[in-house]
């Protein structure tokens, strides 16, 4: 593949297609450069420990494991994991493979201009130290994860050591919790809270986000299906005790497009069977009381509506385009009707906050990931006799549920500028530039540049790992 025709700015698949094929936005004839050069290349030794502290920093950073096990609640420490990982970044990717990423990946750009409205809104909002406190060190945090996570989860078998080691994590602070009380907070209303400030809703939607995770490192490897199917179950299991309606849509939403998406023919028949079982565990979990809540929509302990304070996040947007500033939204809500109430959906805070320009970049970030690994399912399918296309097709399938979960749940809660959900947003972003079956938007058949080829046969193939 030796140039190609123009390609559309705004289609970002087709721009990094034909960049990492060696033809810019506009075409061209070159092959090989810098874009074509760094993506093709394998991690080297020191990324690859590297992404050994981002697997640990993201379970302290995306899972709050500090909050369980309290003995890693170590002042200041993630802050001092997030710059140790920063100048890791800085010291292991050169100049020119920044550029690359930045030329090759449209949702780089769009979370810089989140950045640029964060601080731009700073002066600009209602409270400026609220902002400050916001930006520094969460959310700064939380780009780090992004920025991390499109360098190192280019290779698979990174990628897969990252997400075992974050569902085992997880799995283990369920067990802790759930079933010990290890670190739980106070019962209330018969809602499991986990440490001071992990409230229900957040643990569960951490919970449904992972489901799917563990149901494909169950399915990934035969000789140790039955842990992570266990896994899956534990996690299921500990969503009950929260009583989240926003955890209980996101696994629901995971699950659709886990059947839809996870597998085809006979396997999916299986998929099915599996889910069905873990809705009856859930179901059969359910006390009266749990059950009534889940399915009540209307309010929430504070007595107002999520609807009412969703209606009046759009109103603001209106009067205030430009945002109110980063974390400002409860401040305001305490001016306007005396209550501290948060928007209580993730993308009307950061609408309220960052303007309705930071919610386009935001959900354009997402839509970027999701279409890259859509292309990617679409060119494994299309190759479906290709060593190690059927993994990869299973691994986008899930990890599209995750990302389904991880969308919906957000939808209720207030998880706006999470780690959590950056990580999956830049995992899909890396799975589609670095995966040799991918297809442009509008093509049918897969990209097969031999850069890209080369940076398969680099990596090793999820297929042999399951050997």
């Amino acid at each position: 593949m030796r140039g190609g025709p123009p390609v559309a700015a705004t289609d970002p698949l087709g721009v990094v297609q034909a960049a990492v094929a060696g033809g810019g936005s506009r075409g061209g004839s070159r092959r090989h450069g810098p874009v074509g050069d760094f993506l093709s290349t394998p991690l080297s030794p020191a990324l690859r420990k590297l992404a050994i502290l981002y697997a640990v920093y993201l379970c302290i950073a995306s899972l709050r494991v500090a909050e369980v096990l309290t003995f890693l609640a170590i002042p200041k420490l993630p802050m001092i994991m997030s710059l140790v990982l920063a100048a890791g970044l800085v010291l292991g990717v050169p100049g020119e493979g920044w550029a690359a990423l930045w030329r090759a990946m449209p949702a780089m750009r769009w979370q810089a201009l989140l950045v640029v409205l964060a601080i731009v809104t700073v002066p600009l909002g209602i409270w400026m130290s609220n902002s400050l406190n916001r930006l520094y060190p969460g959310y700064l945090i939380a780009v780090t994860v992004f920025l991390a996570g499109l360098v190192l989860m280019r290779d698979r078998e990174v990628l897969v050591r990252t997400l075992q080691l974050l569902t085992g994590t997880l799995a283990l602070i369920t067990v802790l919790t759930v079933f010990f009380g290890v670190g739980a907070g106070s019962v209330e209303q018969g809602r499991l809270t986990v440490g001071v400030s992990l409230d229900p809703n957040d643990f569960a939607w951490i919970l449904a986000t992972f489901v799917p995770i563990a149901l494909w490192l169950g399915v990934r490897r035969k000789a140790t299906s039955l842990l992570w199917f266990g896994v899956a179950v534990l996690l299921v299991m500990g969503i009950v005790p929260t009583q989240s309606r926003g955890g209980f849509l996101a696994l629901i939403a995971a699950g659709v497009v886990l059947i839809s998406f996870g597998a085809r023919g006979w396997k999916r028949i299986w998929l099915l069977v599996g889910v069905a079982l873990l809705a009856m565990i859930l179901l059969g979990y359910i006390n009266a009381a749990g059950a009534s809540r889940l399915t009540d929509f209307s309010g929430y302990e504070g007595g107002t509506g999520r609807t009412e304070l969703w209606k009046q996040g759009i109103r603001w947007m209106v009067q205030r385009p430009w945002g109110f500033g980063m974390g400002n939204y409860a401040t305001y809500n305490v001016w306007m009707t005396g209550g501290g109430h948060t928007g209580h959906s993730a993308y009307i805070n950061i609408g309220v906050e960052l303007g309705v320009l930071g919610l386009i970049a935001y959900l354009a970030i997402w839509r970027d990931s999701i279409r890259g690994l859509v292309a990617c399912r679409r060119g494994a399918r299309s190759c479906a006799t290709a060593r190690g296309a059927a993994d990869e097709e299973s691994l986008t399938g899930f990890i599209l549920a995750a990302v389904a979960g991880n969308m919906v749940g957000a939808i209720f809660l207030n998880t706006q500028y999470s780690p959590l959900a950056m990580f999956l947003q830049s995992t899909g972003i890396a799975l589609f530039v670095s995966s040799p079956f991918r297809v442009r938007a509008g093509d049918s058949a897969p990209v097969t540049a031999g850069v890209v080829a080369s940076h398969r046969m680099a990596n090793r193939s999820i297929a042999s790992r399951s050997r």
